[in-house]
């Protein structure tokens, strides 16, 4: 019978006769986040530009868009970082990389795995969406797997499993999926009449039978899960998704039998279709809310990026008070300066606040890579080429100061925030000189680090459409229990 155990991860010796232990490390991106497609950009604006680039990278095999939103023009995730500096010269340990949800190789984007997480109900031969990439993830890990397991006719699999936005959505489903013990013999999908979901059909076909199954740490970057069904996508945008029920149709609520789980959350963000899903189903945990935004938690925003012309607000929904008000806020605040430049309220046609900052660095999203690499070695085990990675993804000193400061918030639970929140404080407290240092430090970080992810911009399909999928959400983020 096959036994399915979560947890407690080491080392071991095989059992069980003709069976091999095997290690997999999966990594899953996130939406519009492609690392080969990043790279045949980069390889090709190299190449055009005279300068050194990787044949191996196919920069034949990037697809220019006008307006530069698309898998190409993001820069790696920390999900495909972290994935490529895994120890795989052990015996029996792998690692999995799977693209973003919404991409494949080289190809367009597609806009159903994009908007909804979803398939495509027009053809069923699309699936880019997060049940999609599931079954990819599983694809992989067959085919690097099944090469090396020469006679043995059984496999035991400890998984480590890592995911960014719908990627830690199909990081979480995929944890569900490998511990499926109950079966349906007479069900017509393959999945579920095996053990063990997808991977265990994979795995029957070759008869392999899968003797045991653990999950022993998963780490998320800022599951938001956005999965919806219906709606032919390129026939009409669905303008009103159910993203609420995302938890029972994706099963995002079965960590309880893990050994360890990270959640690295962005505390800045606040998109109304980017609603949080905790994890607490898990059994052994932690969740780190860091200063900033989905992409500055989980990145994929390139160095040097400018935020020109962001629609923040406009007259269509707020009053010429509210959004004044709003203006003095998000300088208040520390994300623009009071210079009459970064943040401009437009009468000449629609009325707007508009954001302009330039040269928007995407270093701090190597501090949520530092946690993540760390927790990882020390929850999980894991092994990494540490210096290689930090030597490749370095601290500016301002940054070195920020990952000091956000330390003491990780270990001791000294909260990082303005001046002005901190309710009841004087000048006599003893902490004042700290906390005035704490209100510098975030200003500037806020300022020069960290990027606005919300906007009013309608929906582009080709048709009229007053949809504002970037929209942010009165009172902030919704948390969805996971």
């Amino acid at each position: 019978m096959t036994k399915v155990k979560f947890g407690n991860y080491e080392a071991r010796k095989d059992k069980e006769k003709g069976s091999k232990s095997i290690v997999v490390n999966v990594f899953f991106d996130g939406t519009l986040n492609n690392r080969n497609n990043t790279r045949a950009r980069v390889s090709n604006q190299n190449r055009a530009e005279g300068k050194p680039y990787n044949r191996n990278n196919n920069p034949d095999g990037f697809i220019a868009a006008e307006d530069g939103d698309t898998s190409f023009y993001n820069d790696e995730s920390n999900v495909s970082r972290l994935e490529e500096y895994v120890v795989t010269d052990q015996e029996n340990v792998f690692s999995i990389y799977t693209e973003g949800i919404g991409t494949e190789d080289y190809q367009e984007d597609e806009q159903i795995g994009t908007g909804y997480g979803s398939s495509d109900p027009n053809d069923e031969n699309i699936d880019t969406g997060i049940l999609g990439k599931v079954r990819v993830g599983c694809q992989n890990i067959l085919e690097k797997v099944e090469p090396t397991l020469g006679k043995v006719d059984g496999v035991c699999f400890t998984f480590n499993v890592f995911g960014f936005s719908r990627g830690a959505a199909a990081a979480r489903n995929f944890v569900h999926e490998v511990g499926i013990t109950n079966t349906r013999p007479d069900s017509n999908t393959p999945s579920e009449r095996h053990p063990h979901g997808h991977i265990g059909v994979l795995f029957a076909d070759i008869d392999i039978a899968l003797e045991s199954v653990e999950v022993n740490f998963v780490g998320l970057y800022d599951t938001v899960s956005s999965y919806h069904l219906n709606g032919p996508y390129r026939l009409y945008p669905d303008t009103d998704p159910n993203f609420e029920d995302d938890v029972q149709e994706l099963n995002l609520n079965s960590l309880g039998s893990t050994n360890y789980v990270l959640h690295l959350t962005a505390a800045d963000e606040k998109r109304i279709n980017f609603s949080l899903t905790n994890i607490n189903s898990a059994r052994n945990g932690r969740t780190i809310s860091l200063p900033g935004v989905h992409s500055d938690i989980g990145g994929g925003y390139v160095d040097g990026m400018n935020e020109n012309g962001i629609v923040l607000y406009d007259f269509a929904h707020w009053s010429s008070k509210h959004i004044n008000r709003e203006r003095q806020l998000l300088i208040d605040e520390g994300w623009y300066l009071d210079d009459g430049e970064e943040l401009v309220i437009d009468t000449a046609g629609v009325n707007e606040l508009l954001g302009f900052r330039e040269n928007l660095s995407n270093k701090y999203s190597h501090i949520p890579l530092y946690y993540m690499l760390d927790y990882s070695k020390q929850e999980g085990n894991i092994s990494f080429l540490e210096s290689d990675l930090k030597t490749n993804f370095t601290l500016d000193s301002f940054l070195g100061q920020v990952k000091t400061r956000l330390d003491r918030f990780v270990n001791n639970g000294d909260i990082f925030m303005l001046l002005s929140h901190r309710q009841g404080l004087t000048v006599h407290d003893p902490n004042y000189q700290s906390y005035v240092e704490d209100d510098t430090m975030l200003r500037r970080l806020r300022n020069r680090y960290l990027h606005i992810s919300y906007n009013y911009t309608n929906l582009n399909v080709g048709v009229p459409t007053t949809v504002e999928p970037m929209a942010p959400r009165e009172g902030g983020r919704q948390i969805i229990p996971g």
